[in-house]
This record gives C-alpha cells, structure tokens and sequence, in this order.
C-alpha cells in the first residue's frame, strides 16, 4: 500500500480474530496467513489511514484441503474366474469429494465394470480383468489415490 504521507495499514477479520501466532504484517500492507487453517478461512479488511485520509478494501481468503480415505478397498483381492466384484471406496473433505475408478493399464468395460457412489462393480470376472484398479477422490486443487491389485485364477 502506498500514499503520502506514508499510511498507518492495519489488517482485522469481522468475524473473529487474526490468528496471533500465524499471521505476519510486514508494515506495507502485506498480510500473511502461515499455514492456514479452516477457520482462517473468510472476509480479511485492510484498513490504510493518515491524516489526509483513510480507506479500506476487504478480500477472501478460502482455504483448500486435501481430502481423506473414508473408506479404502483392500491393498489386494483374489477371486475365481465367474464371480462378482464389489469394492468400496469413499473420502470425506471440506467440499464432498468426486468418487472415480480406473484401471492402470487395461480398457475399462463399460458394460461389466459399473461405479456407483463410489463402489466398482464387476460382474462375470475373467482371468483379463487381473490388474491395478484405482479409487481416486477429487476435489479442486487435491487428487488422492489408493490402489487394488486384483488376481482373478481360472476355475
């Protein structure tokens, strides 16, 4: 922030307070938020002041995190040739997190392979559906995987 003479800048939250051990002003208007928190999150007021005048302008701060496993499929699964898959997979967070499968190497069959909040079905299993499945969960900014190694033996 600049004027002349030079202004008194002073940061405040309506709602609530600056977080005194986390927060640095470096005296030119510059406010930090180290290691920012989720009830750091809102409205911050920057307020410049000198003896010709005053103003202030007021920002958002919104703070990302990155979601957490809820639920995670085991690390390995073995079946048998003709039975069905069911795996579970779910994550909490800030804002609900986007629930997706994929396999790692293979084509997904779209016509066997089903994911429905966040559970992978797979009917009729074949010794071709072995292979890496991943559970991915979503949301801006944060994408956090887990991994299944599927095994399916023939009968």
């Amino acid at each position: 922030m600049t004027g002349f003479p030079e202004p008194v800048v002073t940061w405040r939250k309506p709602q609530g307070s600056l977080a005194k051990d986390r927060t640095f002003q470096d005296g030119r208007g510059l406010l930090t938020v180290g290691l920012a928190e989720k009830h750091d999150i809102g409205s911050y007021i920057c307020h410049a002041k000198n003896h010709i005048g005053q103003t202030s302008a007021s920002t958002l701060l919104i703070v990302w995190f990155a979601p957490e496993f809820e639920t995670k499929p085991p690390l390995t699964i073995n079946k048998t040739s003709g039975d069905n898959l069911v795996l579970n997979c779910s994550a909490i967070g800030i804002s609900p997190p986007t629930i997706s499968w994929k396999r790692s190497e293979k084509a997904w069959e779209a016509e066997r392979m089903k994911v429905s909040r966040g559970t992978l079905k797979i009917s009729a299993l074949s010794e071709m559906d072995s292979g890496i499945y991943i559970c991915e969960a979503k949301v801006p900014y944060y994408t956090i995987q887990t991994r299944t190694e599927l095994t399916v033996k023939g009968k």
